[in-house]
């Protein structure tokens, strides 16, 4: 489970700082590249840091550490903690977002088989998921659009490339 231990670390200072991100997976959930060791640095300094400090001394939650960084103006120097708090905080929903991709795959897949094209059934499967978006479009509204289209509606090649090729 990754799980920001703040509360332990509030009550006990003399927790690990290995043990206050369990289980994160650096090279997986980490796109800038930063290393276990950089991290572990700035927790070693934002602990010293949350002594001293009243206000980051009151932190209680993970969005709370996020929040109190920003406000304090200490997300500048403990952006990699500030960085894996966000990963952690969007990770559920970041999961589930995945996982319901994979559904609607699987719904498409076993209702449509071979029936459409795969860049047609990508295309079906975008506006399925993200149906909450796509319902605020007005089928009208996009008509219209198209109509107002000027010129021909078909993909226009460069002469260049129709003339090497026939």
């Amino acid at each position: 489970m990754y799980v920001l231990c703040i509360q332990n670390y509030q009550r006990n200072s003399h927790v690990p700082i290995e043990n206050l991100f369990q289980g994160f997976n650096y090279k997986t959930l980490n796109p800038k590249g930063f290393s276990r060791n950089q991290l572990v640095c700035q927790l070693e300094t934002f602990q010293v840091e949350r002594i001293n400090n009243a206000k980051l001394s009151e932190v209680a939650t993970l969005s709370y550490l996020c929040q109190t960084l920003v406000e304090t103006g200490k997300n500048s120097m403990y952006d990699l903690v500030e960085r894996v708090c966000r990963l952690l905080l969007t990770l559920l929903v970041s999961t589930a977002t995945t996982e319901r991709g994979f559904s609607t795959m699987k719904i498409f897949k076993n209702r449509l088989r071979n029936k459409m094209s795969d860049e047609n059934l990508a295309n079906n499967m975008v506006i399925y998921i993200e149906k909450g978006i796509a319902d605020k479009f007005d089928s009208e509204s996009i008509i219209e659009e198209f109509k107002g289209l000027k010129g021909s509606r078909k993909l226009q090649l460069p002469k260049a490339y129709v003339t090497a090729y026939h």
